[in-house]
């Protein structure tokens, strides 16, 4: 990986979570539904997954319910994603985390619907929080995680984790060092480590996987330079 080099380290990327899309004609007429609501309603997503697999299904005949258009989202990769997909100027709403992003929907006050679209293994913060706040949740997943965990019999100075189904998988089958450095793509995914491991987390400033690998080397690299 780039910038892997200069900071002095070697990379093993292993993926131990499979992502499949929820595809066919009852998916696509569900998502349909939805989306031609009646009532005023907003989008959510807090994955880019999330994003690409409930707009493909239409990147052909057009996404239905031009009036829902209008979207909250995580930042990095998954704005990146909403921006292409659904056009950024319907983005409404954005935040560094599903607390966060909550936060602002409960605060905003625009919409008492929202359309969750989201994988199966979601975390439960968003749905509740909004429940909580009075705002009719409907949750509409659009992919399923399957766990691929993979003993690691190498010794890590360092391991990143881009989602918490994937500290999951990894420590089913791995215990951890007690000198390794974990990082993580958010909090979501840091409170995952932190429930496993007492070792140090370092969370990237933004959920977006270049920013986390630029995190990584630079603190390899501050490291080697002490």
């Amino acid at each position: 990986m780039e910038g892997a080099s200069e900071a002095g380290a070697s990379v093993i990327a292993i993926p131990f979570i499979a992502i499949q899309p929820i595809r066919g004609d009852k998916k696509k007429a569900e998502i349909k539904k939805w989306l031609s609501h009646p009532e005023p309603v907003a989008l959510v997503f807090t994955s880019k997954y999330a994003v690409q697999f409930t707009f493909e299904p239409f990147s052909k005949s057009g996404m239905p319910g031009e009036q829902h258009r209008k979207i909250y989202c995580l930042g990095g990769v998954t704005k990146e994603y909403v921006a292409r997909l659904a056009g950024e100027e319907n983005i409404i709403g954005v935040a560094t985390n599903a607390a966060e992003l909550t936060e602002k929907i409960i605060r905003q006050e625009k919409y008492k619907n929202i359309l969750f679209f989201c994988g199966d293994k979601r975390r439960e913060d968003l749905p509740s929080l909004l429940k909580a706040a009075g705002i009719n949740i409907t949750e509409i997943p659009v992919y399923e995680t399957t766990l691929t965990p993979v003993v690691v019999n190498e010794h890590l100075q360092g391991a990143v984790f881009f989602s918490p189904s994937a500290v999951e998988s990894f420590f089913s089958v791995n215990k951890p060092d007690a000198d390794t450095i974990y990082f993580a793509i958010g909090p979501t995914t840091a409170s995952a480590l932190k429930a496993i491991a007492p070792n140090p987390v370092v969370v990237s400033d933004r959920p977006d996987e270049e920013e986390l690998m630029q995190t990584v080397w630079s603190y390899f690299k501050n490291k080697n330079c002490q």
